[in-house]
Formats: structure tokens, C-alpha cells, sequence
């Protein structure tokens, strides 16, 4: 629960798609630090200033594992961000944080919030990440987080996410906020060659101060996604699903024979999912999965998959991929969470998006272990079959993989 808990946790079709973050710039060609997944698929990349001047750029560096790009802007901007120096920053120091959240709705200039230094670590005690109590929304994602002289100490990464916690603690948590340290930004930018700019903190400037310094170095990222065909809507087919069953006094335990039907779901904004309707007559189990593209900037993970039971489960491990009925199963990078008494929510994380893509586009089975409240386990083994490979396939082109 802890790791998916940070996580917060498409392509529309037929039409090039818009989505966009953050950006901080940090050298003086033209140089921006945003989030790699908000930029490694795009057709097109557009920087906006504060002054709504707006120029192309290019991916230049990326770093998967903390989720971090440089884009240069084909025309350099007039303000660059320096990094603090000296001192280092202390639980309860007053930071603020500025970017430029739910676009479209809130207003389009650079949003500004207060609050504090809460912990130097983030979840699970990671030594890369702040804890902050300033409040982020989506789209704050890789805007600065300063001090009180203006100069950056991290970048906006995550916020927890508060309604998972609710449904396991019953508590709402409030403003538990995460930043990436700006000493793990200034070591990829170190590596790659790009040079910045520090400077020491020596004295306080109120929030307001703050914002007029950091609104011209805080840019807004737009990405352009490929035009995608239109996925023509497509009957639905079946396949064959298969569940096994721990028996006590059975070494081979038993074997009911089900279907699976695949179909091509649009949801919201245009975003294709996949769905498998689950039937095992024998035992009176249906279970349905659907699978889509993460398009929350604020959550780290490149797919989610919805797994839903008619009865009461009690866990689920994971899902493994496997190209054979018999065979064992390769599990997905992955963590599922229960979220209802019937229903699990898995989030495949974007450090591992290339593995995990490769192993749902190969596999040709897909394994669904489980366990029943009462302690029973089973293992419900579904075959993608032609539907399955062809439905995944366009999805998986659809979602520019």
C-alpha cells in the first residue's frame, strides 16, 4: 500500500492530444527541467513563459529512474532558476511552491502555494524526497519548489494519495506533498553536462517576493501526442480463461474451463481501455479486468489495471504474463491494491514501463493468482488469443508504445 500510496493513482483517438506540466528553467540556452513522463511521447513540445511567449523545444537528457528531462527551448528565455548552496534546508523551513496546475480550469499564469519543510524524506523513508505541506494539484508536477530567498531546494514530484489512505486508515490525510532534492536534480544535470546556476540563501523574502522572482524562470510544458487513426469499434470476442484450485487431498488440485471476452472500451476524453469479461461457469465466477494508459501527471506509473471479483477476495499478489497455458508465469512490475471487498487496483510503475510492455505485449496468457477469505488460493490463467493480441496491440499503438 505505501508504494502505490505516492503514486496518486492515453492518447485521445483520432486527434492529437494535449497534456502538459511544469517546467523550471535551469540554463542559459534555453535549457528546462520537466518530468520524463511528461515529455517522452510527444510529437511536439511547446514552452510557454509567464509572459505567454511560447517556443518549440527538444527532449535533450532524460532520467527514467527519478522520472526527470531537460527540453531546450529553441528560444532561450530571459530568466534561469539558481539552485540553493550552503546551508542546507531543515525540517520547518517556509518553502513555496509554483507551477501550473489543472490547466484549462484554474488560472492560466503561474499558481503559488505556501507551507513547510515537514520531513527530509519522503515515503518509506526515501532519502531522495522532501515532505512538504504545500498544497499541489495535478499539473504542479516539476515546478520549483523554493526557499524563502527564492532559490530552488526541489522539484514538485507527488502527493499522497488521500482517498487510497482514507480506505484503508478511514482518515483523510492533508497536505503530505513530496519533492524530489534539488541534490538529486543538480547530480542528473551534473551527468549529463548541463550547466547551473547556485546561490546562497542569505536572507528571507516574503512568499509574494518569492512568486515576482520565480514566475520568469517557471515555464508551463505543453506536449503535442501523435495523431492516432480511430480505433473502429470492434465486436467482441472470446477466448479460452481456465481456473486451478488448491485441494487439500488433491495434488493437482482442480481445473474448471471458463471464456474471456476482450473488447475496446472509449472512456473519458477519448482514452481507450481494454476489457475482459471472466466467466468460470463450474464455480459461478466472473471477474472482469480492464487495462489503460495512466494519464494523471501526478501519478508515477504508466498503466493501471482494474481487477473486479463477484465475490469477496482477500488478496491478490500480482499478474504474471506467459506465453503457454502450463507454463510459469513472469510477474508484472507491479503492486495491487484492495480497495473494496471484491476489487483490486494494480499500478504498473513507469520505471519499469519498457519491461512491463514487453511482457503484456508477448505474453500470450495472462495469470491472475488469488486468494479466498478463507485461505484458499487459486490461479485464474487467461488467454489472449487473437481478439486479445489484436485489441492490445491498437491500444498499445493508441498509447504511442
Amino acid at each position: 500500500m505505501v508504494a502505490l500510496a505516492m503514486l496518486t493513482i492515453g492518447t485521445a483517438l483520432g486527434r492529437a492530444a494535449d497534456i502538459g506540466g511544469s517546467g523550471v528553467v535551469v540554463g542559459g540556452h534555453g535549457e528546462v527541467l520537466t518530468n520524463a513522463h511528461v515529455v517522452k511521447s510527444c510529437a511536439q513540445i511547446n514552452v510557454r513563459s509567464s509572459a505567454g511567449d511560447s517556443a518549440t523545444a527538444q527532449l535533450i537528457a532524460h532520467d527514467e529512474k527519478n522520472d526527470l528531462a531537460v527540453i531546450r527551448s529553441a528560444t532561450p528565455l530571459s530568466s534561469v532558476a539558481a539552485f540553493r548552496d550552503g546551508k542546507p534546508v531543515r525540517a520547518g523551513d517556509a518553502v513555496v511552491a509554483l507551477g501550473y496546475p489543472l490547466s484549462g480550469l484554474l488560472a492560466t499564469t503561474a499558481n503559488l502555494t505556501v507551507g513547510n519543510v515537514s520531513a527530509l524524506a519522503g515515503l518509506g523513508d526515501d532519502s531522495r524526497y522532501l515532505q512538504i505541506s504545500a498544497p499541489v494539484q495535478p499539473g504542479n508536477s516539476d515546478g520549483p519548489l523554493l526557499d524563502a530567498r527564492g532559490h530552488v531546494i526541489g522539484i514538485v514530484t507527488a502527493k499522497l494519495d488521500a482517498a487510497l489512505v482514507a480506505r484503508f486508515t478511514g482518515d483523510i490525510p492533508q497536505n503530505v506533498n513530496f519533492a524530489l532534492k534539488a541534490e538529486v536534480v543538480r547530480t542528473f544535470l551534473d551527468s549529463k553536462g548541463i550547466t547551473y546556476q547556485t546561490a546562497r540563501s542569505d536572507q528571507q523574502l516574503s512568499a509574494a517576493d518569492v512568486g515576482e522572482i520565480a514566475r520568469p524562470f517557471t515555464v508551463q510544458i505543453e506536449c503535442r501526442q501523435p495523431t492516432v487513426a480511430a480505433i473502429s469499434p470492434t465486436l467482441p470476442a472470446t477466448a479460452t480463461a481456465i481456473l486451478y484450485e488448491e485441494e487439500p487431498n488433491n495434488p493437482q488440485g482442480r481445473k474448471y474451463s471458463g471464456s474471456v471476452t476482450w473488447r475496446a472500451e472509449k472512456v473519458a476524453r477519448g482514452q481507450l481501455s481494454i476489457r475482459a469479461d471472466i466467466k468460470i461457469p463450474q464455480r459461478q465466477m466472473s471477474v472482469v479486468l480492464k487495462m489503460s494508459r495512466n494519464t494523471d501527471p501526478e501519478l508515477r506509473a504508466s498503466h493501471v489495471i482494474d481487477i473486479v471479483f463477484n465475490r469477496d477476495i482477500a488478496n491478490v499478489p500480482g499478474i504474471l504474463m506467459k506465453n503457454s497455458e502450463q507454463e510459469r508465469g513472469t510477474p508484472l512490475a507491479g503492486l495491487a491494491v484492495k480497495y473494496q471487498q471484491t476489487s483490486f487496483l494494480v499500478g504498473l510503475p513507469s520505471a519499469d514501463v519498457q519491461r512491463n510492455v514487453e511482457l503484456l505485449k508477448d505474453g500470450s496468457w495472462f495469470d491472475i493468482p488469488f486468494v479466498y477469505r478463507n485461505g484458499g488460493r487459486g490461479i485464474i490463467a487467461v488467454q489472449k488469443g487473437e481478439a486479445g493480441n489484436r485489441l492490445l496491440a491498437e491500444a498499445f499503438l493508441s498509447w504511442g508504445q
